[in-house]
């Protein structure tokens, strides 16, 4: 009995109808009726096409060229910049999100030829068979993404709101009232701004939270301005945070650009259209014997 795909071919044997007189291209094409009701519905499926239509070729049911990893899913991006060495435990994450991706990626793959070396399988089988494979695989990468993802968000914004946090400590006793009447008589917010800098670069903290300890307007400072002092003032007390914030936003941003094509990419490791896919198991369904 032939199987599917030597069933599907030979519905291709026929000659070029629109070379034939008008009476052979309908003897042809009732031929070809004839010869499609007696496939099978898996058959059927693999040819996937109107009596008549243009040949679809049915060598090979993989449509795209055996395709590369893309060089964007290398942790290498991330492990090989200069400032991983000293923030490299707050982007773990990152790192086994992009090995998973890319391993499943390269597996699947591999599958793609070591199931054209089975001289058992059919071209339909080859493509399920990857398919199946390729089903396992994606969802371990999926959940690695989607955990790192959550994590990168929740830690960027815990570093984010360290740098707002309020001043701790006591202000300078009885001499609070008279440095914010210092401050609130400077002439103008960017003469109080570089005052008060030059108080948090000096390690004046007493000072400082003289000021910040209070309602801004008592100083003469906008809330605008007062948060940006504490920002200030957080930063010197963390003068890393700020570095291992913005290296935590690259690489979770390059997670996030690595990842949108990511099923697109995986699609095409399978080498089979997704709905030949679903051609081809509801052919099978059909014709399961119960």
């Amino acid at each position: 009995m032939q199987d599917a795909a030597t069933q599907a071919e030979s519905l291709t044997d026929e000659p070029d109808t629109d070379t034939l007189p008008e009476q052979d291209q309908r003897t042809v094409a009732e031929r070809k009726a004839d010869r499609m009701a007696i496939l099978s519905p898996l058959g059927q499926a693999i040819e996937g096409r109107p009596i008549g239509s243009p040949r679809t070729e049915l060598s090979n049911v993989f449509t795209d060229q055996l395709p590369r990893v893309g060089l964007d899913y290398d942790p290498k991006n991330i492990t090989e910049l200069p400032e991983y060495e000293a923030h490299a435990g707050y982007v773990p994450e990152v790192v086994g999100a992009l090995e998973a991706m890319r391993d499943a990626l390269a597996v699947v793959i591999d599958a793609r030829e070591k199931v054209k070396k089975d001289p058992t399988l059919t071209q339909a089988a080859m493509a399920l068979a990857v398919d199946d494979y390729a089903s396992g695989k994606m969802p371990v990468a999926t959940r690695k993404l989607d955990a790192a993802m959550k994590v990168m968000d929740a830690r960027i914004a815990e570093a984010e709101a360290s740098l707002r946090n309020g001043i701790t400590g006591s202000a300078v006793g009885d001499q609070t009232a008279e440095i914010r009447a210092h401050v609130k008589a400077m002439k103008n917010g960017a003469e109080r701004m570089k005052f008060m800098r030059g108080l948090i670069d000096a390690g004046d903290m007493e000072s400082v939270a003289a000021v910040l300890k209070a309602k801004p307007f008592l100083s003469g400072l906008s809330d605008a301005e007062a948060n940006l002092l504490l920002h200030d003032v957080n930063v010197a007390a963390r003068p890393e945070l700020p570095a291992r914030i913005a290296f935590m936003k690259q690489a979770r941003d390059h997670l996030e650009r690595t990842s949108a094509p990511f099923i697109v990419h995986m699609q095409r490791a399978v080498g089979v259209k997704a709905e030949t896919v679903h051609r081809l198991r509801a052919a099978k369904k059909a014709a399961a014997i119960n």
